[in-house]
């Protein structure tokens, strides 16, 4: 299991999303990563991690 722990920054930009979709499916991801599948996650360094979420046209 990992906490999930949301900066105000990123809350306010989560809620700000206009998308209600995306919203939705970003919120889910969140989720799933709580209990630990982390998907596409790539140290970007100094114990940092970058966590990518790939969605809309394919082939684009």
């Amino acid at each position: 299991m990992y906490t999930v722990k949301q900066l105000p920054e990123f809350s306010n930009w989560l809620s700000s999303l206009r998308d209600g979709m995306t919203r939705r499916r970003l919120a889910r991801w969140l989720e799933k990563v709580q209990r630990g599948l982390l998907g596409d996650v790539q140290p970007v360094g100094e114990g940092v991690y970058e966590m990518r979420e790939f969605f809309g046209i394919e082939g684009v």
